[in-house]
């Protein structure tokens, strides 16, 4: 990721929400994904105030996926104990914005700011089938003290909650919204009590690559764990089997890339 003179001066959090687009939009294509979706909130007194909706979508077909993310100013400062405090306070200011795109859509147009496509209007929310929940931590947080304020699914979405640098090795690794919420929802399949850690997706992710794409008959991540320990010459193939697909995945990807962003004229 390139930091320039620009980015140094705003916050790291909006720094991170456009380089989190750039990661998102090679492997799941630009034209699928969108950043800081906006609209007009009228105060009754004919004043308009520009406000978020979201973070990021994600488009698949007429659905979508809505992601909510909180970064910290800079997570090297925190103690292990206030980086703990941080993610269980922040994982729920990120629920929030998903919360309310669910319950609450917003009624009118809604815009995005799109680096190829120009700005992108939407009539109305797209249905969303999945919303993610994340939060910026280096090591592993058990959410299970909060687990009362996060709920796993709203009006019928299910919500997920992860780590955000987990959730961008799952998209690098997945490489297609299809692929992702597959495994989304083989990880909803788990006991909830399992899913209220964040920053240890590894274990889960890669019993999935083990069984092929799913993770039937486990029973949460310590599970996972012991299931990679007893068969690690699985793991290890499993892994190849996957860096080989994304080897061939990347080809196919920046060609296409390449041909959407070539010389207009």
């Amino acid at each position: 990721m390139n930091d320039s003179r620009e980015d140094n001066k705003i916050s790291r959090g909006f720094w991170a929400e456009r380089q989190f687009q750039d990661l998102m939009s090679a492997p799941l294509v630009s034209e699928f994904v969108f950043r800081s979706l906006r609209y007009f909130d009228n105060d009754g007194k004919g004043k308009r105030t520009e406000k978020e909706v979201i973070d990021h979508l994600l488009l698949l077909g007429r659905q979508c996926v809505l992601i909510s993310q909180k970064m910290q100013d800079d997570p090297t400062k925190r103690t292990s104990e206030r980086n703990e405090q941080w993610v269980l306070k922040n994982i729920r200011r990120s629920l929030k914005p998903i919360i309310g795109a669910i319950k609450n859509p917003v009624e009118g147009l809604i815009w995005s700011d799109h680096p190829r496509l120009g700005k992108v209007e939407f009539q109305r929310l797209p249905q969303a089938i999945h919303g993610i929940v994340l939060a910026e931590t280096w090591t592993p947080v058990d959410l299970s003290s909060i687990k009362n304020d996060l709920p796993f699914e709203v009006e019928g979405t299910p919500l997920t909650y992860l780590s955000v640098s987990d959730f961008v090795n799952l998209v690098l690794r997945l490489r297609t919204v299809p692929e992702l919420i597959e495994y989304l929802q083989a990880r909803q399949s788990l006991p909830k009590g399992s899913l209220l850690s964040i920053g240890n997706e590894m274990a889960l992710f890669g019993l999935y690559l083990m069984q092929r794409g799913n993770l039937a008959g486990c029973k949460g991540l310590v599970d996972a764990e012991i299931q990679i320990d007893h068969d690690l010459d699985s793991f290890r193939a499993a892994l190849e089997r996957n860096n080989e697909w994304i080897r061939y995945s990347g080809f196919l990807e920046h060609v296409a890339d390449r041909l959407a962003t070539r010389d207009p004229n």
